[in-house]
């Protein structure tokens, strides 16, 4: 959950944020070809992830409110997960 990676940072860790942030806010979503977009959502359809998601940061973030969970929501990550370019 942590948004800054360096050059230090492995390759695998870098590419594990990337894709995580295209998953939960749509980050570099329209970097991807689209019909390489529809062919993965197709395939592995996103089911809710969005509300999902928000409700486990709001959990997290009561259970532990000096957690990363609580700042993160804190700063607005739920209107940027329900702003995110994937409808479901």
């Amino acid at each position: 959950m942590n948004a800054h990676l360096d050059e230090h940072d492995s390759v695998e860790s870098r590419l594990l944020q990337q894709g995580a942030a295209c998953d939960v806010i749509g980050a570099r979503f329209y970097r991807l070809n689209k019909t390489y977009r529809q062919d993965v959502l197709r395939q592995h359809p996103r089911q809710g992830f969005n509300q999902q998601f928000s409700q486990l940061i709001a959990q997290e973030a009561a259970r532990n409110p000096h957690s990363r969970a609580a700042l993160l929501k804190q700063l607005g990550l739920p209107l940027m997960i329900r702003l995110n370019p994937f409808s479901e």
